[in-house]
């Protein structure tokens, strides 16, 4: 699993990632058999991570992995004809996508979820085949 560090600044620029995201899976899995083709649940959060030793760890990781484990998010994928379910923390919400016209603040519904010892609101959204 892979992470990225964005500054402030970048974080509006990633606005665009969804959308080229999605049409790079759904070119993939069309000429691809059922076998190869990629769905892809993703995480949107923010904070503050260390390394160590081991690698890297901090609770704005946790969190971020509670997102994506979160039944909400697998039943939006699994409910889907799209390539791509989107979950933002409440702090991503708020702090940069509903800011942000280009991320389209309205496609996302609030949800609640219970992973593990989490317990948050969080942000959907699905980006459906059109």
């Amino acid at each position: 699993m892979e992470h990225v560090e964005l500054a402030a600044a970048e974080m509006k620029q990633a606005s665009g990632v969804p959308a080229l995201l999605a049409a790079a899976l759904a070119v993939h899995n069309q000429i691809h058999d059922r076998a190869a083709r990629i769905r892809v649940r993703l995480a949107l959060h923010a904070g503050e991570i260390c390394h160590d030793e081991h690698g890297v760890t901090g609770t704005a990781l946790n969190l971020a992995f509670r997102l994506l484990a979160a039944e909400p998010l697998e039943q939006a994928l699994a409910g889907s004809p799209g390539v791509l379910a989107m979950i933002a923390s409440p702090w991503f919400y708020d702090e940069v996508i509903r800011h942000d016209p280009a991320s389209a603040p309205a496609a996302y519904r609030p949800v609640h979820i219970i992973v593990k010892r989490t317990r948050s609101a969080a942000w959907i959204r699905r980006w459906d085949a059109r």
